[in-house]
């Protein structure tokens, strides 16, 4: 918990935005520790999924965009999510009709990353663009380096 909030406070500051505060800031936590935990599980490098999510989210919940992306690492269910088995737990606010969008956000990026073989690919297929990829990963170092040291 401490590391998602020393990592919050560096993204703030790499993005020239000013640092969250009280409610917002505990928010963020909590979403930067469930992006965690599905990183581990899923073998992703937690720091590059923070960044990932931060850059799409600002680490929020309930998040929607006009293209169909949802929730903190703005996946599109269609694409990302189980079919109507149900491998997806319905328990928080990150879960939407049955579909984790977390665990759905990270599998992304794990897929990509696994099809791509090095990270400024798979987050070009991951957002589309290499200015998305660049900026990303510029986060990503940057909390990285904090972890480092």
């Amino acid at each position: 918990m401490i590391l998602c909030a020393l990592w919050i406070a560096a993204l703030s500051s790499a993005s020239d935005e000013p640092p969250l505060r009280s409610r917002a800031l505990e928010r963020a936590v909590e979403v930067c520790q469930l992006v965690v935990e599905s990183a581990e599980r899923q073998d992703v490098p937690p720091t590059l999924a923070v960044a990932l999510a931060w850059n799409e989210s600002r680490l929020r919940f309930g998040l929607r965009s006009s293209c169909g992306a949802r929730g903190p690492m703005q996946v599109i269910p269609r694409f990302w999510c189980p079919d109507k088995r149900g491998r997806w737990r319905a328990n928080g606010e990150h879960i939407e009709k049955g579909c984790d969008l977390v665990e759905a956000g990270v599998f992304a990026l794990s897929y990509y990353l696994a099809h791509h073989g090095e990270i400024m690919r798979a987050l070009r297929a991951y957002g589309g663009t290499r200015n998305y990829a660049a900026r990303v990963f510029r986060l990503y170092e940057h909390i990285e380096n904090l972890t480092e040291h």
